[in-house]
Order: C-alpha cells, then structure tokens, then sequence
C-alpha cells in the first residue's frame, strides 16, 4: 500500500511538481529529478531482504543503481526481485523494453521461493538517453500482475522512501530545491551543475535520516544528460565539501 500526494506550483509559467511516494513496506530511499535536459537520482544504501522464515533482513552498505549502457537501474522494496531483474535485463542485452518482463519474471520466481508482500510491490525506475533526450521512467505494478511504464515529466521530482513522517527540516530542503530547479544548461560548468544539487542532496539525507532508521545518511549519485555521466558515493559523514574537479564517467 501506497499514498502518493501531488504538489503543483506554478514558477515563472512553468509548473513544477513533487510527487511523494510513502511505501510503508519499503526500506529505502531514493530522491529522482526530471528536469528538461537532464537528470539526477541519489539513492540510500539501506536495503532489505525477505529471509527463509519471511522476515525481513536488514543490511547497509548495498549500492542501488545499477548501471546499464544509457543510463542507471534503481529498484525499491524486495532486494532480489530487483537483482534478478537486472540480471535478466542484462541477459536480454539490456533491450529495454524487455526490463517490465524481466521484472516480472524474477518476481514470479521470487514468489515461487517465498510469500511476502514486499515481493509483490516491488516497482523499478530507469533513466535512458534517446535522441537528445535524457529521460527517467517509472515501472510499477498493475492489479493484474503485470506491470506500468510511465514516463517522468520535465521538472518532476519523486521521492520513494519507507517513514511516512518527513522531517521538518527535510521538508524544507525538498522545497526549497524544488522551487529552485535549474537545467544542466543554466550552469556555466557541468562541475557547478553537480556541487548546486549534491548540496542540498546531501542535506537531505543526512536529515531524514536521523528521523527514520530504515536508511542511510550515505549515498550513491547519478547525474547525467547527454554526454556528461557522473556517479559518485557519499559518506555523508560531515558537510559536504563542493568537488573542484570531476572525472568523466561512461557507462
């Protein structure tokens, strides 16, 4: 079960949305922004695992994205249903169309191991650049079994994330970096464009999670648009000291 609220504001005639996704059976969280040119996705590094008696394992220290040759993977809820998608996905030749039944695959042989829920919603995100378009999508699970591809829309942000209490603080920093949204294009360097959100990014992780014990303050970071790729890891340790100087990334 799952409550999304939708906020919609409209800044200098563009509108702008956040969309919250509160999984209450979900440990993690993963913070994605759609603007018109590019893309950033930070995920935590909590994950979860449905164990041989239906408990759920804990662990952190887990990275979550899972590079793909346009792009990154990202899944939330149960840990092997995502992996073994991937692992598909990879099997396919990392055609993307065929990720929705790789995802379904691996749950139907997931459930053929263990009963649970958390096996049943597990949903995935994926970024891809076509064109000279650099786009994220969402695929998630339908009633029926099968599954939804929705496309994101330019300035959306979405946050996937497991405590339904967001902290004030936290709260204030998603507004804040919602109402300030700036294309990669808007930067004089793709260095600026990375230290403006891995800023605010890193302040939100460290926030939220001393309010919720299913995540990490530590993340991993995916930038990319067309031709710049960055990926990185934060301890998230201290404050967050802006990079002078970034090595390309391919993927």
């Amino acid at each position: 079960m799952f409550i999304k609220i939708i906020f919609s504001v409209k800044v200098e005639q563009i509108v702008k949305r956040i969309i919250f996704a509160l999984f209450f059976k979900d440990m993690t969280f993963i913070l994605a922004i759609q603007l018109e040119d590019s893309l950033i996705v930070a995920s935590d590094n909590h994950f979860a695992r449905v164990g041989k008696n239906n408990e759920l394992q804990h662990k952190v220290g887990m990275n979550k994205l899972y590079t793909w040759d346009y792009g990154i993977v990202v899944g939330t809820d149960e840990h092997t249903v995502i992996e073994r998608a991937t692992q598909f996905f990879e099997l396919t030749k990392f055609n993307i169309k065929k990720l929705p039944d790789c995802l379904k695959a691996s749950r139907l042989l997931r459930e053929m191991e263990i009963n649970h829920e958390q096996v049943k919603i597990t949903k995935l995100m994926y970024s891809i650049f076509e064109g000279d378009d650099t786009r994220l999508y969402r695929i998630e699970p339908l009633p029926t079994g099968d599954y939804e591809v929705s496309k994101f829309q330019n300035n959306e942000i979405a946050l996937w994330f497991f405590n339904p209490n967001l902290e004030n603080k936290s709260m204030e920093i998603i507004k804040s970096l919602y109402e300030n949204l700036k294309n990669f294009d808007e930067f004089e360097s793709p260095l600026d464009w990375i230290n403006f959100y891995t800023v605010q990014i890193s302040k939100l992780f460290k926030s939220q999670a001393k309010k919720d014990i299913m995540m990490s303050e530590s993340f991993n970071i995916f930038f990319q648009k067309k031709g710049v790729t960055y990926y990185d890891y934060l301890e998230n340790d201290g404050d967050y000291i802006p990079y002078d100087f970034i090595y390309p990334v391919n993927i």
